[in-house]
């Protein structure tokens, strides 16, 4: 806190954007809308509280966040997105901003945040898996989109929209890729194992944990496809500059669909990783995703729905 003391939210706020945009363009995080909910969530509870932005950091008192807390509660909100709200607090100081903040604060050695936040507990959440309807929704659509990319991509020297469109899904729905990493994704993390082209690349929200390593096989349609936009492409990042615009596509065609709730585009890494529990086994569902076994469990899988036929252990033995 004693870092802080001399700085005010107005100043907080505007070293938080600058990093973010320096952070952006080295590392492709955070994207514009995370940016853009962080600071919205840090002016409501200003707002709550009183606080100008022209106020010291130092105002912010931990009585005053237990009190917005418990009145976020009592109006309603979902504990889950409380939580969320306590994490964009959390990461107006995160490791990354520290020497950003050192060159355009002037501060020496700041410390990992300013205030305590709250500890927001979430209950556990069972992964509840969409009917066969939205399932063939979500074929056809998909199937729309690769027919259209198909079609524009041979035609002009540019990369289309509808390919830019189809790979952010195919990147998720295919190889089950987090949005964010699907910004981050360059053409260099096509590499060649044992004959076969792979897409391997570790999980940003993994690679400060776990470290776990995804590889996965790129099936040749896809391939054919990757290569022909590779060729036309501009960026060493597979969705170059159109990644934001692009999940934002994709995320309104889910709700378009009949997908609820402010991560829709989610729902295609959750399809893509259940389908492949079911049908291939936790192993795999684990390779793909990045995640240990209790995660998917817990979050992307059923595991109430069972992926064998019509077999007798006795004939297992």
């Amino acid at each position: 806190m004693n870092n802080y003391k001399n700085i005010t939210f107005a100043n907080l706020i505007k070293a938080y954007r600058e990093a973010a945009a320096i952070e952006y363009d080295n590392t492709r995080s955070p994207v514009a809308s995370t940016v853009r909910n962080i600071v919205q969530t840090l002016e409501r509870l200003l707002e709550y509280c009183g606080i100008g932005l022209g106020s010291l950091v130092k105002t912010l008192n931990n009585e005053m966040l237990s009190k917005y807390v418990t009145a976020r509660i009592q109006g309603g909100v979902r504990t889950i997105s409380l939580k969320t709200e306590m994490q964009h607090l959390n990461a107006l100081f995160a490791p990354w901003t520290r020497p950003h903040y050192a060159r355009l604060l002037g501060i020496e050695h700041p410390v990992g945040r300013a205030f305590d936040v709250p500890n927001i507990k979430v209950p556990p959440t069972r992964y509840n898996p969409p009917d066969g309807v939205l399932v063939a929704r979500v074929k056809a659509w998909y199937g729309e989109l690769t027919r259209i990319c198909e079609e524009e991509i041979v035609s002009g020297q540019r990369v289309p929209d509808s390919a830019m469109r189809w790979m952010t899904a195919t990147l998720m729905l295919e190889f089950a890729v987090r949005n964010g990493d699907a910004l981050r994704m360059k053409w260099s993390n096509l590499v060649e194992r044992g004959g076969r082209i792979m897409l391997r690349y570790t999980p940003h929200k993994t690679s400060k944990s776990s470290g776990r390593v995804v590889c996965w096989p790129v099936n040749n349609e896809i391939l054919h496809l990757f290569n022909v936009i590779r060729e036309k492409s501009q960026s060493e990042h597979m969705l170059g500059d159109s990644g934001s615009r692009c999940l934002t596509y994709v995320s309104r065609e889910m709700r378009r669909i009949g997908f609820k709730g402010t991560k829709s585009a989610y729902e295609l890494r959750k399809i893509c990783i259940d389908h492949v529990y079911q049908h291939c086994g936790a192993e795999m569902a684990t390779s793909i995703s990045g995640d240990d076994i209790r995660t998917i469990l817990k979050y992307y899988a059923d595991p109430s729905t069972p992926n064998m036929g019509d077999t007798r252990i006795f004939d297992l033995l």
